[in-house]
């Protein structure tokens, strides 16, 4: 069973009101968040509502594994950004093995660095209240911006 959300409408998640707002709208600056972007799926088992981690959009641009080992940190697009929304834990994905789920990016949970991370392992955790790692769904940026928000240090 799947719930959807879209921009501008009010859903109730776990007891709790949320109000999306409008996006994209003539702006021209805001692209439009895209259904796929806003679904939520029930998880197995579980008592909450997760976010969908991984849209075909994500997975289209996501380039293969060592795709970007040879480019300069400014030329890196981060594909997606996930995040821990109870504590710590941050992950910037720029690579992505589809068959392994198995992402290579920032990842940030003390300290930064580097790294390979598995979706199937991000996908799996539960946190309070139902809740699980959540997707930024307003993230544009390459990994220099993301080592400048985490403080990497060269």
């Amino acid at each position: 069973m799947k719930d959807v959300a879209y921009p501008g409408s009010v859903g109730v998640l776990q007891g709790f009101v949320i109000a999306l707002p409008e996006r994209g709208e003539g702006d021209g600056d805001n692209e439009t968040l895209k259904e796929d972007d806003m679904k939520m799926e029930i998880a197995a088992g579980g008592n909450g509502s997760r976010m969908k981690l991984l849209t075909n959009e994500i997975l289209a641009a996501a380039p293969r594994l060592y795709a970007n080992e040879r480019k300069q940190s400014e030329d890196v697009p981060v594909v997606a950004k996930f995040f821990n929304p109870c504590g710590a834990g941050t992950w910037y994905m720029t690579e992505y093995d589809p068959d392994e789920k198995l992402a290579f990016g920032l990842c940030v949970i003390q300290e930064p660095e580097l790294g390979y991370f598995s979706l199937e392992d991000l996908e799996s955790i539960e946190l309070q209240w139902g809740m699980g790692i959540e997707r930024d769904l307003l993230w544009q940026g390459t990994l220099a911006d993301a080592e400048r928000i985490e403080h990497v240090s060269r």
